[in-house]
């Protein structure tokens, strides 16, 4: 093995511990906001249609994470098969404008 594999398969490695990192967090965050739901309904402090309202939120959340994770997750793939100058000339390429 090359070195220049092996700086791939530890891109690789990387890319492969966030998208763990992301999952454990996400489901967390995800679980944490559903028991305070339920926790409100529960004690009375907020009704069926708050309730319902705030799932739906959670749901919407959710799912914005998700597609963000994802499009994170692939652009970082793409960039494991890059050289170093190859991988600065594109982020410079895509924020040079902001």
């Amino acid at each position: 093995m090359t070195e220049a594999d092996a700086v791939l398969i530890d891109r690789k490695k990387w890319v492969d511990a966030y998208d763990r990192d992301w999952y454990e967090k996400n489901w967390r965050e995800s679980l944490n906001i559903g028991m305070a739901i339920e926790h409100l309904s529960a004690s009375g402090k907020i009704g069926n249609e708050a309730r319902e309202y705030l799932t739906g939120k959670r749901q919407e959340r959710e799912a914005l994470a998700t597609q963000s994770k994802e499009e994170l997750t692939n652009y970082l793939v793409s960039l494991t098969t890059e050289t170093y100058q190859e991988t600065r000339e594109e982020i410079e390429d895509k924020y040079s404008g902001n």
